[in-house]
C-alpha cells in the first residue's frame, strides 16, 4: 500500500529506532539488512542505497500515462501525502499540492482516491505499486513524509523533499544525495526524533 493506517505493530526498522531512542543512529536500510543477516561490511561494499529497476514496459506505460496530463511539458512534482504509519503523516499536504499546482503538474500518489487533492494540474495516481513507481520515476521532484517514496527517490536518483516529524530524517536520508530532509524546529517538536 502507498499510504493509509499502519497495522498498529512496529516493523523491524521502527523497533530498531525505538531501541536507540532518543539518538537514533541506524537508518532503516542498516536495520533491514541486519534483520536479513547482511553484515555491515557487505552493506558498505555494495552501498546503502536501495536498488529498484523499472522495466521498459513499465516506463513506456508511465510515459503514456503522463503525456496527456502534461501537454505543455511543465515541471512534474509527485506528492505522496501519507505514509503507511499515520504518525509520520504531514497535515499540510493538500495545501502544498494546491500551491504546487499553480505552476507545475502535480501527481498525488495514494492507494485510493483522496478528497481535497483535486484541481487544475492535479492528478491522482492510485495504481498498483509498480505502476505508480514507474510514473513517479518521471517526476522532476518528489515530496513525501518518511515513506516508501523517499526510498524510491534514493534508489532512482530523483530529487526528493522528505518531510519529517517524529523520525530522524538526517539519519534516514544520509545516503541519498538528492534528498533534502525537512526537519521540525526543536521548539515545535521537542521530542524529535521520538
Amino acid at each position: 500500500r502507498l499510504g493509509g493506517s499502519g497495522s498498529g505493530r512496529l516493523g523491524h526498522g521502527a523497533r530498531r529506532e525505538a531501541l536507540e531512542m532518543p539518538n537514533v543512529r541506524t537508518n532503516r536500510i542498516e536495520a533491514f539488512a541486519a534483520g536479513m543477516g547482511i553484515r555491515k561490511s557487505r552493506l558498505k561494499k555494495y552501498g546503502y542505497r536501495p536498488r529498484y529497476e523499472i522495466t521498459q514496459e513499465e516506463a513506456q506505460e508511465a510515459r503514456a500515462y503522463l503525456a496527456p496530463r502534461n501537454p505543455e511539458r511543465r515541471y512534474v512534482v509527485g506528492v505522496q501525502p501519507f505514509a503507511a504509519e499515520t504518525y509520520r503523516d504531514w497535515p499540510h499536504a493538500a495545501e502544498l499540492t494546491r500551491q504546487l499546482a499553480k505552476h507545475n503538474v502535480v501527481l498525488v500518489f495514494h492507494h485510493e482516491p483522496l478528497a481535497g487533492f483535486t484541481g487544475e494540474n492535479v492528478h491522482q495516481v492510485d495504481y498498483p505499486l509498480r505502476k505508480s513507481f514507474a510514473i513517479a520515476a518521471l517526476c522532476d521532484l518528489l515530496v513525501a513524509p518518511d515513506s516508501v517514496f523517499v526510498h524510491l527517490a534514493g534508489a532512482l536518483d530523483i530529487p526528493v523533499v522528505a518531510i519529517y516529524g517524529p523520525t530522524g530524517g538526517q539519519v534516514i536520508t544520509r545516503h541519498y544525495p538528492n534528498a533534502t530532509a525537512v526537519l521540525p524546529e526543536e521548539t515545535d517538536f521537542p521530542c524529535s526524533p521520538c
